[in-house]
């Protein structure tokens, strides 16, 4: 995935300088067409490694949870399920292997089967995360704009449907980039195409998210609250507990979208902006790179963080004794709620 960005702006070089004659005396490691100080490969190993063992907790965690949970059978669950499953490919495997690249690039560089491999899981990873983001845009876009006929939209078998289609097309069109070397054109703009479909989806359903709020609060100001108090006390409570969930959702997987963007967008940005003759390119390219693939250990916290079902599972697997407290602050907020709109 980072090879195939670098090998796009077709600076690799012939001549390989050798680090004895470096100034400060410190040993430099060899890459492509520069060099890498030893602080910088000490520093990116580092952070890497964080990445990879905090991404392969959290992520399988999330797997775990959800196949352990008989309640977590929705069709969101699906789907974040199969975006875990590309995130630990991520830190699981893809990671260690650019790790493996910065500390001891001269001996693999010129491994074919190497660079293919983890081509091959950098663009599985990258296509079935996309795909997935895409999948729950979706589902919360139809469950915002028409929520009544969301449960038959939105069945079991659409999310096995769109699982698997998701790997499929990824695994396919992985399988072509890594090993037939096919020109990266469609691939890229495939990925643009969803990703600005992510974005005018979202903009929308934040839009609808607003409304929401401003209805929420609307609410409680309803002439028929005088006229039916318990009917419609019990009716104001539902319909207000509806649309927070609703909301909560949406701002959990815009926050998901938005740790997407922000992680990708130094990477991109930088392969298109900065000169390639630039000294200090390859050191810019290999920190950006690392960056770009954070997102994948950030993601399960997000769920863990924004989701009471998640997180109570998830001390339940690690022995944690936090069941009773989240029952007891959950009834209290319930209750809030309900002295709220009384």
């Amino acid at each position: 995935m980072l090879d195939d960005l670098y090998n796009h702006r077709n600076i690799e070089r012939t001549k390989m300088e050798d680090s004895t004659n470096n100034t400060n005396g410190s040993k430099e490691y060899l890459v492509h067409e520069g060099t890498l100080s030893t602080a910088t490969v000490v520093t990116l190993t580092f952070v890497n490694c964080l990445c990879h063992v905090i991404g392969v907790f959290g992520n399988g965690l999330v797997l775990l949870v959800i196949t352990r949970t008989s309640t977590l059978r929705s069709v969101p669950d699906y789907l974040i399920s199969s975006l875990s499953l590309a995130d630990l490919l991520v830190t699981a495997i893809y990671v260690p292997l650019f790790i493996s690249k910065i500390v001891s690039y001269q001996e693999i560089r010129k491994h074919e089967e190497f660079k293919a491999t983890m081509s091959f899981i950098g663009h599985l990873a990258l296509l079935a995360s996309i795909t997935s983001i895409l999948g729950i845009t979706i589902d919360r876009f139809i469950a915002i704009q028409w929520p009544l006929r969301y449960p038959k939209l939105i069945t079991k078998t659409f999310a096995y449907k769109f699982v698997a289609l998701t790997w499929l097309i990824s695994t396919s069109m992985s399988t072509c980039y890594a090993f037939f070397k096919t020109n990266h054109v469609f691939l890229w703009s495939y990925c643009l195409l969803l990703l600005v479909s992510i974005i005018l989806m979202y903009s929308y359903i934040l839009k609808i998210a607003q409304a929401q709020r401003k209805r929420l609060h609307a609410i409680k100001y309803t002439e028929e609250q005088h006229e039916m108090r318990q009917t419609t006390n019990t009716d104001v409570q539902g319909t207000a507990y509806k649309i927070m969930k609703d909301r909560k959702a949406v701002k959990t997987f815009a926050i998901v979208i938005g740790v997407f963007v922000v992680t990708w967008t130094p990477l991109l940005a930088y392969t298109l902006i900065v000169p390639q003759t630039k000294s200090w390119f390859l050191e810019g390219f290999l920190w950006v790179g690392a960056v770009s693939v954070w997102n994948s250990f950030i993601n399960p916290y997000i769920y863990f963080a924004r989701s009471k079902r998640y997180r109570n599972m998830a001390y339940k697997l690690l022995g944690l004794r936090q069941g009773h407290r989240s029952r007891r602050i959950s009834s209290e907020v319930t209750k809030a709620i309900t002295v709220k709109y009384e």
